[in-house]
Parts: C-alpha cells; sequence; structure tokens
C-alpha cells in the first residue's frame, strides 16, 4: 500500500472498446511499506477493539466513510471510492459483532451509492456487463408488488431491503468495474484493503475467546456453529468474511513484489483460516478452497504460473490439514472432525422448500423476504413475541430468486448466468482473478444468500481487468510515476500489440495528444488493445517524453524512447517495429508470434475488431498477416498517369483496351488499406517485411477514419460518437 494524492489522478474518461483505465501517481513512503501495512493491522485490530467497549465509535467510523466517500466522488476520485468499498465486508461484520448503532443495510447501501455516483460522474460509460447486471436487477422487481401485498404500505421495506440490498450492490459494482481497468501496484492495494478489512472481525472473535476462556475456563462446542468464536455475530457471516480474507491474503503471497510484505499475508491467511474453521460454519473455507481450485484450474496455460500457484495452495492445504485441523480438534475435543465430516445440513430442506414454493407461486413467487413465512403466515408471525424471527428463511440465493420472485427469478438466474460468461470471457490476461473471485462468489451464493456485502462485491471484483506495466521487485513504490516501466514481460506473451505514435507531425501539430472525443488521441488505441483479450502485452513506441507519460498514465507500457533517426517523417513502420522486436529480446522479454499493429490516426473501432483480426490469423495458419481494407472510394481501373509528354496512361491495364471506359460496375471491385488494423506475424517483421506474401483482407465495418488533417477531426469526432452511442464534442 503506498501513499497517493488523489489531485494527481488521471483518468481516462469515455472510451472506445468498453474499458477505461486509471491511475494515479504515487509518493515515495518516508517508512519502509511493511512497516506500514503492519501499522494498519494492528490500528484496524485496535479500533475493533476499541468499537466493543465504546460501540457508537460504529456510527462515527461510518459517518467518516459516508463523507470520505462523498468526497471521492465529488474529487472524480475513482481509486478512492474502490478503496473505501473494499474495506467494508470487514466493517460490516465488526459493526454487527460490536452491536455499534448503525442501520442494519448501511454497508451496501453506501456500496451502492459509491458505485453509481462513481460510475455516472467518472467512468461516465455502461459496459455490456453493466447492462446485463440492470437487466438481472429488475427482473427482481415485479414481485416487490406481492410483498406489498402481503405486509402492507407501511411495512414492506424491511423485508425489501433484507432480500434485494445485496443484488442491488451488485449490479452497481459489476456497473462501475465492468468498464474500468487498474494497473497491477492498485490490484494489490484492494487485495490489501480487504485482508486489513478481515482483520477487525478477527481480532473481535479472538478477544471472545479470550474472554470466555478467561471468565469459563473453555469453550462448549457442539454439532452447530458457533456464536462465542465468531465475536457475537452469526457464525456464517463471520466465516464468509474469514474465507475471503484468506482468499485475499493468498492472492497477497501470489503477487505481492515485497518479501515481508508476503511472509505478512501469510500469516494473515493462516489466522483468518483458523478463525473461520472455528467458527463451526463451513461455507467460508469451503468457498474458499473451491476458489483457490479454480485459481489453479485458471493457471493451467501457463507452466510457471501453475506451478507457482499449485505450489502455494498445496502448501496451504498441507498446512491446514496437517496442522491445522488436528489441533482444532484436540482444542474443540473432537468436536471440529465430528462437525466437518458430518455433510448434512438443513439448508437442504430449506432448499427443497423454496423449490416447492416456486412451484406453487410460478407467475411472481411470495415477494422478496417472505419465503419465511411459508409455514406460518405473515399475520400469525406479527402476532408472535419473536415476529417468526427464529423461522428458518432461504439460505441459497439461487433457490431464494425461485420461491420469491418465480418465472422472473428463474430468468434472473439466466441472466445472472451469462453475465458470470461475460466477466470470464472479457477478462483477458487477468482471467485467473476473474475465475477466482468469480468461484468463491458463486459458491458463497450456493451456500448462503447475499446477507452480507463481502459477497456481492467478491463477485463484481471478477470483472477487474489488471492491464499496464508494474514496478520492478524492490523498486521505489513511485517507480511508474517517474516514468520506468519493467524490462520484459512477467510470464508468456503471444500477442503484443504496438501503437507507433512519435512527437513531430506536420499536418496537426502534437497529433498523437490532440483530443478527440474528449481524450487524448492515443487514447482510444490503447483501449481498444488493452480491452482486447486475444491481446497480452501493451507498447506504445513513442521519441516523446509526453506522450510517453500519457500513454503510461492510460494503462500501455513504454518501456524505451524511440530513437530520433526512427522519429522521422519519412520512416516507415518496419524499421519502428523491428527495433521494438529487437528491444524485448535484448531485455530478455518473451517474444510475441503475432503483432498488432493499432495506429493511432485510426481511432474508430468497433469492440471486438481487434479480437476479431487476431482469430482470422489465427485460423489460417498459411497466411503471414491480416490487413484492414475498405472499398475505395473510386475504382483503380479509372485512373492515370500522366507522361513525360502530358499524355494520359492508365495505371490498371492498355490504353488498347480501354477497361477505363467501361461501366464502374463491369469492373473488378476494388479496396484500399484503411490503416484501422494490422495483424503480422513476429517473424515476418524480422524477416522485414509489415505483411508478407500472403496477406488476409479484413473488411473494417462501416470503412475507416483516418485522420492526417484538422478537417478530419470532426469526421473522426462523429464516427466515435456513432460507436459508443453518445453526442460527439
Amino acid at each position: 500500500m503506498t501513499g497517493t494524492s488523489a489531485t494527481d489522478l488521471r483518468t481516462a474518461g469515455p472510451r472506445a472498446g468498453e474499458v477505461l483505465t486509471f491511475a494515479e501517481h504515487r509518493r515515495k513512503l518516508a517508512i519502509p511499506r511493511w512497516m506500514l501495512l503492519l501499522g494498519l493491522m494492528l490500528a484496524q485490530a485496535a479500533l475493533a477493539r476499541a468499537m466493543s467497549q465504546s460501540p457508537r465509535l460504529g456510527l462515527v467510523q461510518a459517518a467518516g466513510l459516508l463523507a470520505l466517500g462523498g468526497w471521492a466522488v465529488l474529487r472524480r476520485n475513482p481509486l478512492l471510492s474502490l478503496s473505501i468499498i473494499a474495506y467494508l465486508p470487514g466493517a460490516e461484520i465488526v459493526w454487527r459483532q460490536t452491536r455499534a448503532p448503525v442501520p442494519q443495510y448501511t454497508a451496501a447501501y453506501l456500496t451502492m451509492i459509491l458505485a453509481v455516483a462513481t460510475s455516472f460522474t467518472v467512468v461516465r460509460t455502461i459496459a455490456k456487463p453493466g447492462r446485463t447486471a440492470m437487466f438481472y436487477f429488475a427482473l427482481l422487481l415485479p414481485s416487490i408488488v406481492v410483498t406489498v401485498s402481503t405486509v402492507g404500505g407501511g411495512s414492506f421495506r424491511q423485508p425489501v431491503a433484507f432480500a434485494l440490498a445485496g443484488p442491488a450492490a451488485l449490479t452497481a459494482m459489476v456497473l462501475l468495474l465492468s468498464p474500468m481497468a487498474i494497473q497491477p501496484w492498485f490490484y494489490r492495494r484492494l487485495l490489501w484493503i480487504l485482508a486489513i478489512g478481515g482483520v477487525g472481525p478477527l481480532a473481535i472473535a479472538l478477544t471472545a475467546i479470550n474472554d470466555t476462556i478467561a471468565t469459563q475456563g473453555s469453550i462448549e462446542f457442539g454439532s452447530e456453529s458457533n456464536f462465542i468464536t465468531s465475536g457475537g455475530f452469526g457464525p456464517v457471516q463471520v466465516s464468509s468474511v474469514m474465507g475471503l480474507t484468506v482468499l485475499a491474503a493468498i492472492l497477497l503471497f501470489l503477487n505481492e513484489v515485497d518479501l515481508v510484505a508476503r511472509i505478512m499475508a501469510a500469516g494473515l491467511a493462516f489466522l483468518a483460516t483458523v478463525q473461520s474453521l472455528l467458527t463451526f460454519s463451513r461455507g467460508g473455507m469451503f468457498a474458499t478452497a473451491i476458489a483457490l481450485g479454480a485459481l489453479v484450474i485458471a493457471q493451467s496455460t501457463s507452466r510457471d504460473g501453475r506451478r507457482k500457484v499449485i505450489l502455494v495452495v498445496g502448501v496451504a492445504f498441507a498446512v491446514g490439514y496437517y496442522l491445522i485441523v488436528p489441533r482444532l480438534d484436540a482444542f474443540t475435543d473432537g468436536k471440529f472432525k465430528e462437525r466437518f465430516e458430518d455433510t448434512s445440513s438443513g439448508r437442504t430442506g430449506l432448499a427443497t422448500n423454496d423449490v416447492e414454493i416456486f412451484k406453487s407461486h410460478l407467475a411472481f413467487g411470495v415477494g422478496p423476504g417472505m419465503s419465511r413465512y411459508s409455514r406460518l403466515p405473515y399475520d400469525l408471525c406479527q402476532l408472535r413475541t419473536d415476529k417468526c424471527a427464529n423461522e428458518g428463511s432461504s439460505h441459497t440465493e439461487f433457490t431464494r430468486m425461485l420461491s420469491e420472485h418465480g418465472l422472473a427469478g428463474l430468468g434472473s438466474i439466466v441472466v445472472f448466468a451469462a453475465l458470470s460468461l461475460q466477466a470470464y470471457r472479457r477478462s483477458g490476461t487477468s482471467r485467473a482473478t476473474c475465475v477466482t473471485f468469480l468461484a468463491w462468489g458463486v459458491a458463497q451464493m450456493f451456500y448462503a444468500n447475499m446477507r452480507v456485502v463481502a459477497i456481492p462485491i467478491a463477485f463484481a471484483f471478477a470483472f477487474i481487468r489488471v492491464v499496464g506495466p508494474d514496478a520492478r521487485p524492490g523498486a521505489p513504490p513511485d517507480e511508474l510515476a517517474a516514468g520506468t516501466d519493467p524490462p520484459g514481460r512477467r510470464g508468456p506473451v503471444s500477442v503484443l500489440a504496438l501503437i507507433p505514435a512519435r512527437g513531430g507531425s506536420v499536418g496537426i501539430p502534437r497529433k498523437n495528444l490532440v483530443l478527440v472525443g474528449g481524450r487524448p488521441l492515443i487514447a482510444w488505441s490503447i483501449d481498444a488493445a488493452l480491452a482486447a483479450p486475444a491481446v497480452d502485452r501493451v507498447i506504445v513506441s513513442t521519441d516523446d517524453e509526453e506522450i510517453a507519460a500519457t500513454a503510461r498514465q492510460l494503462g500501455a507500457e513504454v518501456p524505451f524512447l524511440r530513437p530520433a533517426e526512427l522519429a522521422g517523417d519519412l520512416v516507415t513502420d518496419l524499421p519502428v517495429f523491428q527495433h521494438a522486436l529487437s528491444w524485448i529480446e535484448a531485455s530478455g522479454g518473451d517474444q510475441p508470434s503475432l503483432v498488432v499493429h493499432l495506429r493511432p490516426t485510426s481511432p474508430a473501432r468497433p469492440p471486438g475488431l481487434v479480437d476479431q483480426a487476431v482469430a482470422a490469423l489465427r485460423a489460417d495458419p498459411s497466411a503471414t498477416s491480416v490487413r484492414s481494407v475498405s472499398p475505395a472510394p473510386i475504382t483503380p481501373w479509372k485512373t492515370y498517369e500522366i507522361d513525360a509528354e502530358g499524355l494520359l496512361r492508365p495505371l490498371l491495364g492498355t490504353l488498347e483496351a480501354e477497361r477505363f471506359n467501361e461501366p464502374r460496375q463491369a469492373l473488378p471491385p476494388a479496396w484500399v488499406h484503411d490503416g484501422v488494423i494490422d495483424v503480422v506475424r513476429a517473424p515476418v517483421v524480422v524477416a522485414g517485411s509489415m505483411s508478407g506474401a500472403r496477406m488476409i483482407a479484413f473488411e473494417t465495418p462501416g470503412g475507416g477514419v483516418d485522420i492526417d488533417r484538422p478537417e478530419d477531426l470532426d469526421p473522426a469526432e462523429r464516427a466515435i460518437a456513432r460507436l459508443h452511442g453518445r453526442q460527439p464534442g
């Protein structure tokens, strides 16, 4: 976790290809980073302990988070908004453990407010998954009418909020995260915030265990979940957040660049595992185990990544089975194994009951929050002193959607599955992160409905795309802000997107930085590359420091400055691309098999275009390149050259054949290279060609837009607006 300055935030604004990259300048820390992390963990434990002594501190904390969130929105700082949201899963549990006077759904409401406000004030675009998530949530709304008719207009808010706060928070988070991309250092920060937030519930639970043993001599364990080891709050919820803390800590161990920080993450994972298991609620660690298994599978295509993940996860499971389990079994007088070896669960009966309710109420279900009243009517429950609080309600999110929403709930499950598939398909190089959080979130929904905000937040984290360069191990935290990129890339590279952007320009001065659609021209090409799952690495080749700094802020790598002799007006693409490939080889990086050529001067690219062009070349092993073309505005069969005598001679054909006098419809169709995208095999470039002998034609939908003169800017603005459904300018 590094120091930041909100005023240094650079946002990418409305974008192409449905991804925005956010970055921040980072100040160098005055103390070692591991020391800051340790201090934050100790401070979180102390704060949680103080809340247990004075619960009103929880209300002060909630108010402070709300105020800080408002400031983040006003300052248009999406990274701060995300940081606050990542802290809420742990904070919510502490509020419940300490009985703080904080409204029950504060964490969910704050998540919704921050996510929606940031999305509409900073991101200002709704990606396809965001629209899918809104459809998923919209399907859950009609059945509110059933709840209102059952409980009356004055009492429907509580059951509706109980049932829909989680889905609403999930929708808001997908809305925010699906158009965004973050850099690796901020991905680690989010993981640390998740993990440090979990220190609070952990500290309170450990304190409760210590106090109980000190006063009673021991803790009585049985065949059910234990509220003492959960710090006095629901064991299912505490176990879930502890499991998420374990997951975040293990991901930190895999991704951290600082050795001491990795050791601290491992220690936190150990403590949170013990605490999660001690709650005697099986869902938290089962979901984490499923997520870690998914992580191993997701890394199966990367040899180095696979070995590292299998080793870490294998050691984690071995420590759990051979070290933690025997000691917990001894501590609980054998009740631990008895509890976890028992596969029976009341959830099966509740889920079966949900299905029966669905069959009886197909149209709209029984209404959100009303499944608990399936055995005893709502009116009768209101006459009882406990208000049927102990009656079993739906624990499984998906069967709850059936019983409470009927056929619309079934539709929402289908849409939810499509949403998960969208996250996977768009994940690209962040596939491991995506699969891990998807698996954890879905597993938790099968075990427990979205009663805590940890579940929708973790599921939405599957939409995070981690892009751009990272600091080298041991490098200062502000290395990227200083303008240094790491040599080479960690992991195999198959497809490289190379964006040539020199500083000089004849037609439009500083052309690559001119605002088009409210953004630097180069931003549109960087976005298109970052949004393409097929692309493994994005490099900008430039001779200009200002362009380099802008490209880094937008998420691209600029690991070198192009030599001046490769930046002249008459320099062709070939030596520029050969120089980039030579630099990668000399720096020890992985040589790509394919190179995608994205010219900044052609900014209007439909989403998915890059992936389609790469797939076209991969589908034909005999082809050397793919080149985008558009129909020629004038047939070359009717073009001429003027010879030394001032006479016209056809460029194609002969004077005797007079093909130039034939009707246009009778002449062969002609195509012009529009410069929107080229994909070429890297060995072809090294051998001295930008295309090779076998070029695949790739027709650009709607034709290309090429910016060369000032009068080209307005057509480009309009083309970008058409592609992304907004007004030009």
